[in-house]
């Protein structure tokens, strides 16, 4: 038995094909009076961690609608990633709430550990939209690699897989160490080095006026000669013991007897075979008890008895060396090194800028 169809509305105008269908979501909106023009494919070489989700502009377009509940369009994306939620759309990406959540879950154990209330909230959305930023950052880039074709060989991301196996810390914080986090990587650096590193100079002439007006921080500090008595902990004694003894040896000194000739006997420092001598050190490379006690003792003089971590110290201070100017030839290379990567952060961040300009990039936070 045959069963009969209503001829077609088109039909019987007369024309000869049916008109064009519309996604439901733009039925009866004027601003729609002609099918919106497809977004240009973006042919993608490589995947972020976590996976980027594909979208279509025609999707960006109604994605109001599907979070409003309308259900009547073929889903461009599909319904667990709408329960999911959106944090942001980055061009034909989709960066999930889910990725965002898995990119904070160090953090947020930290900012737990450290704050509550009103301050925990604060902080959260602090380090949520820098990690979010990061992760807007990283999918232009890639997209920027992918649409300039910058690949990395099989055989390359192999060598460098093990490498990073050797030092899981290689690999950027917060992510977990992959085969497809080193392609990534590696890409990126291609991306870097052809957009903004290879552009990047820094003259001669630039390196030696950086020197000249910067002299004072290429000036050696100067340094103290001391000596010093150390007494440490013995076997199950309590530190105020241990004061007890300094301070019968102070006592002694107090008394006129040789500091060098106590601290070969007593001393538990390093330098007792030489008399508790140090001779020439920095004040930055003492103990901070240390730096203020040196502070308040002028050469020749002796100081009370110091309490650090490691026991009780006695200082006697001798001569002082003023700090010289490294010569330019041994501190050029650095300056150069030091110039070079101010720049390259400079440009990075301008190139970012303008990436983020000519980009389609829409927050959901």
């Amino acid at each position: 038995m045959r069963t009969s169809f209503p001829t077609p509305e088109w039909k019987r105008r007369g024309q000869a094909s049916p008109p064009p269908s519309f996604p439901t979501f733009l039925i009866g909106n004027p601003s729609f009076s002609s099918p919106p023009p497809r977004a240009p494919r973006i042919t993608r070489h490589h995947r972020s961690t976590p996976r980027r989700r594909r979208i279509t502009r025609l999707a960006a377009l109604a994605l109001p609608a599907l979070l409003c509940g309308v259900a009547a369009m073929t889903p461009a994306v599909p319904a667990q990633r709408l329960a999911d939620g959106i944090a942001a759309i980055v061009n034909a990406d989709v960066i999930m709430l889910s990725d965002l959540r898995a990119a904070m879950a160090d953090e947020l154990v930290r900012l737990k550990a450290r704050y509550d209330g009103e301050e925990f909230e604060k902080h959260l959305a602090q380090k949520q939209h820098e990690a979010l930023n990061r992760m807007i950052e990283r999918t232009l880039q890639l997209q920027e690699a992918a649409a300039k074709n910058i690949t990395v060989t099989p055989a390359e991301v192999d060598e460098a897989w093990e490498k990073v196996q050797q030092n899981p810390d290689a690999v950027p914080a917060g992510v977990t160490p992959s085969r497809e986090v080193v392609l990534e990587e590696m890409t990126l650096q291609r991306l870097m080095e052809f957009e903004v590193q290879r552009r990047i100079i820094v003259p001669f002439e630039e390196i030696r006026a950086y020197y000249r007006e910067q002299e004072p921080r290429f000036t050696m500090p100067p340094t103290h000669r001391l000596r010093q008595i150390l007494l440490t902990p013995k076997l199950d004694e309590r530190m105020a013991a241990v004061r007890k003894r300094a301070e019968s040896l102070e006592a002694q000194l107090r008394d006129g007897a040789d500091f060098a000739e106590l601290a070969a006997v007593y001393s538990d420092g390093p330098a007792r075979d030489k008399g508790g001598d140090l001779e020439f050190v920095r004040k930055e490379d003492l103990l901070t008890p240390l730096r203020a006690a040196l502070d308040d003792l002028a050469p020749g003089e002796r100081s009370p008895v110091i309490e650090t971590d490691i026991g009780m110290h006695i200082l006697l201070r001798g001569e002082t060396r003023q700090g010289a100017p490294q010569p330019f030839d041994d501190v050029k290379e650095l300056i150069q090194r030091q110039l070079y990567q101010q720049k390259v952060r400079d440009a990075r961040a301008a190139w970012l800028s303008s990436l983020k300009d000519r980009s389609y990039v829409d927050i959901r936070l």
